[in-house]
């Protein structure tokens, strides 16, 4: 796993142990990855069901000499970087479906926090993206110490995800300086306007943070309106 050196120095300034928090996020992602292959989703991704145990150094033999067993997906090549310092795995599939089983899904899954927008307006059939979504939350608040969408209820917590990622729609401003437009809106989402508007829920006109905050570039693999 390479990173980036001008990524690495850069966010290593508010994030010290930023080689732990990508490995780590790496391992989660490999076994949402599995599961997605084998035809599930796990539906509760949140830092409370992820389990870390901290391995021996490589310069400790091991009195079992067993070696490290690493879960990954049936498709993921042999990784030539040396050992992590943490084995992450995934725990709690007592809310996973199978991707293929038949809707209607019960609205009430995941934690609030880590719950994906369709999922909050109350969405009857949903899949592996929320899994992807409730990811990306769980690992910019493993890297920060602190939830990015923090809501207090349904409402509140719809309310705070566009205040980050925009309005889902394309609409755009002028500066006032330059002239130039600037996207306000952070993207299209017609099935969601389709949910909210069943729901006489309207989503608040707010330009997205991704596009003006670097410190969320995570959010641009996790969290988008589709």
């Amino acid at each position: 796993m390479k990173i980036n050196p001008s990524i690495q120095k850069q966010y290593k300034s508010y994030c010290p142990y930023l080689l732990d928090v990508i490995d780590s996020r790496w391992q989660v992602v490999s076994a949402l990855q599995h599961i997605h292959a084998y035809g599930f989703f796990h539906r509760d991704i949140k830092p409370e069901n992820v389990l870390l145990s901290i391995l021996p150094s490589p310069k400790t033999p091991s009195s079992s000499n067993q070696q490290r067993l690493v879960y990954t997906p049936p498709a993921t090549p042999p990784s030539k970087q040396p050992p992590s310092s943490y084995l992450v795995k995934l725990a709690d599939f007592g809310l996973a479906r199978e991707i293929r089983s038949r809707p209607p899904y019960t609205s009430y899954v995941s934690t609030r926090w880590y719950r994906a927008p369709e999922v909050l307006l109350r969405a009857e059939e949903y899949s592996a993206p929320v899994d992807i979504w409730a990811m990306g939350a769980m690992a910019i608040e493993v890297a920060t110490l602190r939830p990015i969408f923090p809501g207090t209820n349904e409402i509140d917590q719809l309310w705070r995800v566009c205040e980050v990622m925009g309005t889902p729609a394309e609409w755009y401003t002028t500066d006032e300086r330059t002239g130039r437009k600037i996207r306000i809106g952070g993207g299209p989402w017609s099935a969601g306007l389709k949910l909210a508007h069943s729901l006489s829920f309207k989503f608040p006109n707010v330009r997205s943070l991704i596009q003006s905050f670097e410190g969320v570039v995570l959010m641009d693999r996790f969290h988008q309106w589709i």
